[in-house]
């Protein structure tokens, strides 16, 4: 749930805001030397974690040696509740609210265009290795797909293709509810790792929640995925890369796949990786076939949501120049439409984060 506004402390002290810092101080001793933080975000990539505005400082798979990462900045302490209420007076009406959202406090959001199922919660045991804000997505990234593809149709009969499986936690619930459709999970898995992210962790640390199990290879994906009948072997994959250079596991099967299913992927990529998936789906569907995306996405520049994508943004924007970032549903189109996908659908609102999924169809040839 999100916060309430930031209370005021006992006179004469302050909490500070800065990512890193969270102190509550004393205004009267508060000199430019108080205050050590970190100026950007972390980043989760990989089998890897560091923060945005220090990459030189350490890269680790180890959470506690993550969390050791000195901070990088030296500064005055700010006022949380000063920053709150600052933000909030220099915005109206529906941008008001997404500041309100952004910072972690109540606000308006995205009305979903199909009801969302109560999210899964967290596993204190045997959760399968999968992250808590990705069991949260399961059910309703289901419910929208089933709006855009029913399980039912022809078009969800064959082959199918997760790029950027994770830890199998969204193909679970996808191969139950498509039995049809025979799915091929995949991930970039430089030394055969494919935790990506905060898959070890709850929602605020290694506390009740985090899984027991985890995924830490493609050979545990596999075992993740084992009592589906309908899931075939995981393989490395690499959506940057040309068609041709995707396991032959894939590319035997080109203009064959019925589905190519992709989620929270192309805003923590380069640009590159996106293009690669647009021309890979070129290659891997049928006509008629679907690509589907789930994630945070901009529409006309905005980015729509619960409210914390702009910043989220931004930071993005700012990693390593490695053209990350949360993409506009515009961009998206002009892609697919140079190799012959036309967007087909889009549902908004989806999960606890208002995502969107987003369904490209490849034109049928004449």
């Amino acid at each position: 749930m999100p916060k309430k506004r930031p209370q005021p402390q006992k006179p004469g002290l302050k909490r500070c805001w800065k990512t890193g810092c969270k102190k509550v101080f004393n205004v009267a001793e508060n000199t430019d030397k108080c205050c050590t933080y970190h100026s950007g975000c972390p980043v989760f990539g990989g089998n890897e974690k560091w923060w945005s505005c220090c990459p030189e400082n350490g890269k680790f798979w180890e959470f506690d040696r993550f969390t050791a990462i000195p901070k990088c900045k030296v500064g005055v302490h700010e006022c949380e509740l000063e920053r709150y209420d600052r933000l909030f007076e220099a915005h109206t009406g529906d941008e008001a609210a997404n500041i309100h959202a952004a910072m972690g406090y109540d606000g308006t959001r995205i009305v979903a265009t199909c009801e969302d199922p109560k999210p899964e919660q967290p596993k204190p045991e045997g959760g399968g290795g999968h992250h808590w804000m990705a069991m949260n997505n399961r059910a309703p990234i289901v419910a929208h797909m089933r709006a855009l593809l029913p399980p039912d149709s022809q078009e969800a009969k064959g082959l199918a293709l997760e790029i950027g499986s994770g830890t199998g936690a969204q193909l679970e619930a996808l191969a139950e509810a498509y039995p049809g459709l025979k799915w091929r999970p995949s991930e970039v898995a430089a030394g055969l790792s494919v935790v990506r992210g905060f898959y070890e962790q709850g929602p605020d640390g290694p506390d009740a929640g985090h899984p027991v199990e985890k995924v830490r290879s493609l050979a545990d994906l596999d075992k993740a995925l084992a009592k589906f009948d309908n899931v075939l072997p995981a393989v490395e994959l690499d959506g940057s890369k040309p068609f041709t250079s995707w396991p032959s596991a894939v590319t035997e099967s080109a203009g064959l796949y019925k589905v190519l299913f992709c989620s929270n992927v192309v805003h923590i990529a380069p640009w590159a990786v996106a293009e690669g998936i647009f021309k890979g789906a070129s290659a891997a569907l049928e006509d008629g076939g679907s690509l589907v995306f789930h994630g945070p996405f901009k529409l006309e520049g905005k980015c729509v949501g619960a409210g914390h994508e702009q910043l989220w943004d931004e930071q993005m924007r700012g990693f390593d120049g490695e053209d990350w970032g949360i993409r506009d549903v515009s961009d998206m189109v002009k892609e697919a439409a140079t190799i012959g996908l036309r967007l087909e659908a889009t549902e908004l609102g989806v999960g606890p984060a208002k995502n969107c999924l987003l369904r490209f169809v490849k034109e049928r040839r004449v």
